[in-house]
């Protein structure tokens, strides 16, 4: 049994510009980039899969070719191709400056190795996954559309493709541990502070819900973390603008949002 997995997600709100279409955040970038290598300099031995969102990518097309409605199947599977390969390009750019500064970050995209049926999924093949990580590489995923049985196409979350990670490679660490990087210091309180610990049943206070992101918002990454940390042995929702933040929760100290 290995020690340690971290699965970390940098928000699309975080690495491209989500009010401007098609607009990623190039210094921001390769600030994660220089985290990840950060952490690999500090702490050799743990594995690590990366997700990129969608943002300004994915999120705004998603909307314009109503994804999450019923439309002619044309139009619906010219959106998908659309967004498919527009969200690849936002995680080519982080593999860009992770591999220009030795990192090895393989990009693989999970509608190549998920299936849905009616919005859930029925299959999935993480054997590349397995392998890139007994190799040494990073895996990097994205947030994506993965074809569907029922519905024709289901869109799928950085999160839920995280979640789909951390429930096949649960077995193999002693301890895995999950990191939201987002454009904000973790869930805020009504007072816009900072929630330190979010308990299992605290309500969250939703200012920093966003109308254009197709997947819940704030409210779907809560969701997700809440589910992730079922199966983790920590999850955090920190802020990827902060120099040595990743770092700071690998080493499990008090940082961002700790969700239990």
């Amino acid at each position: 049994m290995k020690k340690q997995l971290v699965l970390i997600k940098f928000g699309g709100s975080l690495i491209s510009d989500k009010e401007k279409e098609d607009t990623a955040r190039p210094d921001i970038i390769a600030r994660c980039a220089e985290q990840v290598k950060e952490v690999k300099q500090a702490l050799p031995d743990a594995d690590l899969i990366i997700g990129t969102g969608a943002g300004s990518f994915g999120h705004m097309q998603a909307l314009r070719y109503m994804l999450k409605k019923n439309i002619e199947p044309a139009e619906q599977f010219y959106g998908m191709c659309v967004i498919h390969n527009n969200v690849r390009k936002l995680n080519e750019m982080v593999v860009d400056q992770l591999t220009e500064r030795g990192i090895p970050a393989f990009s693989i995209s999970p509608s190549a190795f998920l299936m849905a049926s009616d919005g859930a999924v029925t299959s999935s093949f993480l054997q590349p996954l397995r392998q890139l990580l007994a190799s040494g590489c990073i895996p990097m995923v994205h947030g994506d559309v993965a074809l569907d049985s029922v519905r024709g196409l289901t869109i799928m979350s950085t999160e839920k493709i995280l979640q789909i990670c951390l429930e096949d490679l649960r077995e193999l660490y002693e301890e895995i541990i999950v990191i939201y990087c987002m454009d904000s210091d973790g869930v805020w309180d009504e007072d816009r502070k900072t929630i330190p610990v979010l308990e299992k049943d605290q309500l969250v206070f939703t200012y920093q819900s966003d109308t254009k992101d197709v997947t819940g918002g704030i409210e779907g990454k809560v969701k997700s973390a809440r589910k992730a940390a079922e199966l983790a042995d920590s999850v955090y929702l920190i802020s990827g603008m902060e120099q040595g933040a990743l770092k700071k929760a690998m080493e499990g100290n008090q940082i961002g949002t700790r969700v239990t």
